[in-house]
């Protein structure tokens, strides 16, 4: 009878050891899941900012009929367009500060500093040069080129 009895022991056994590796199974599924679940989602979370902020340089740029340049504002360059409205020169600056990306308009003369714009996006970093009619700016190690007329190199 022992022998008989330990056998439907080990029959009732089997169903609870499938039962546990299966339940192993789905949570190392779930969990690897989520972990590339939240990577895909922090990228695309950094690269819907670099876009939306190159996206908007671009169409300042295009709405413009100023002079595109670059210049040291604060700590560190700023896109600069330059009109003259009503016989008065002014200036609209985009620049990175403080892990923003900033716009402030205003009179060519005006002593403004970084913390007088408009804050827009979250941005980490941006840098700007001209050079030969080319504007390039980084945003966040995404390089973006246009083609301008230009009045300053930075």
């Amino acid at each position: 009878m022992t022998n008989h009895s330990s056998k439907r022991n080990l029959i009732g056994l089997v169903p609870i050891l499938l039962f546990v590796i299966l339940a192993a199974s789905v949570l190392s599924i779930l969990l690897s899941s989520a972990d590339t679940y939240a990577s895909i989602t922090e990228r695309g979370n950094s690269t819907y900012t670099t876009r939306t902020a190159a996206q908007y340089i671009s169409t300042k740029l295009h709405q413009s009929d100023g002079v595109v340049g670059v210049e040291i504002f604060g700590q560190d360059t700023a896109v600069t367009i330059t009109e003259t409205i009503n016989n008065q020169e002014y200036i609209t600056r985009i620049y990175c500060y403080e892990g923003y990306l900033y716009e402030l308009f205003s009179n060519a003369l005006a002593d403004m500093s970084p913390e007088d714009g408009e804050k827009l996006l979250p941005m980490d970093s941006m840098t700007a040069t001209v050079d030969n009619g080319l504007l390039t700016i980084d945003i966040a190690g995404q390089r973006i080129v246009f083609a301008i007329r230009a009045n300053k190199e930075g």
